[in-house]
């Protein structure tokens, strides 16, 4: 096989493994006021809450977009989710997922946010736990992702991998057929400063169809090479 058809296969095996299914983003508002839910594949989410410390962080200013990557599943909240001038900001992000045939596939969880910064910057911090049974039920995972301005030993964008400092459990064992998920980000800029996770990704991993790391990777890579953008451009 000459260099020219080894490179065009290589770039066709490259583009297969990362082609991803989107709907169409949904208003968080919608979805919070008709009790709405959204199916894609063999994934339902629903019973979205979400609540701010401001009235300038609205669920009517949010998105949320589900995609996949063939058995990974993602729901990324997207909006205006800013702090300027030493402004507090905490909101609480709830919702569940569950298989539409009700088998327990759900095997392991991440997730990863996008960094907005200008200026002096600040910290954002982002816990998240994943129950069985209800919102108030048993822990079966939890994450913990954070950020602070001129100290990069703080920087976790991303998780996988998971620090044990932290208590980042991602494997949900038993698998499950529905989780409760509760996200709780906080962001406080500095003086002179702007901060905020303006996207926040969430992933979902079936029992049998763990690809060794692959799509994680790919998602890690993709979300560096973002924030190292951001960040120069806010230095």
């Amino acid at each position: 096989m000459n260099k020219l058809l080894q490179l065009t296969s290589l770039a066709a095996a490259i583009t297969a493994a990362v082609s991803v299914a989107n709907a169409a983003p949904v208003g968080l508002g919608d979805l919070i006021r008709n009790n709405g839910s959204i199916v894609h594949g063999d994934k339902i989410f629903a019973d979205f809450f979400f609540a701010s410390n401001l009235g300038t962080h609205l669920p009517d200013d949010a998105t949320v977009t589900i995609s996949n990557t063939g058995s990974t599943y993602y729901l990324t909240l997207q909006g205006p989710f800013v702090s300027q001038d030493g402004v507090l900001c905490d909101i609480s992000f709830f919702y569940t997922v569950a298989t539409t045939s009700g088998q327990a596939l759900l095997t392991a969880i991440d997730q990863a946010f996008i960094l907005s910064a200008g200026g002096t910057g600040g910290t954002i911090l982002i816990g998240e736990t994943v129950r069985s049974g209800g919102f108030s039920g048993q822990t079966v995972a939890q994450s913990s992702l954070s950020h602070v301005t001129g100290d990069s030993s703080l920087d976790d964008f991303e998780d996988p991998v998971a620090e044990p400092i932290t208590a980042d459990q991602l494997v949900i064992n038993p698998t499950l057929a529905k989780v409760w998920v509760t996200k709780d980000i906080f962001f406080v800029s500095n003086r002179g400063g702007l901060i905020g996770p303006t996207t926040i990704i969430q992933s979902f991993h079936q029992v049998g169809i763990l690809d060794g790391g692959t799509t994680v990777a790919l998602l890690g890579i993709a979300l560096s090479g973002v924030g190292l953008l951001r960040r120069r451009w806010s230095a």
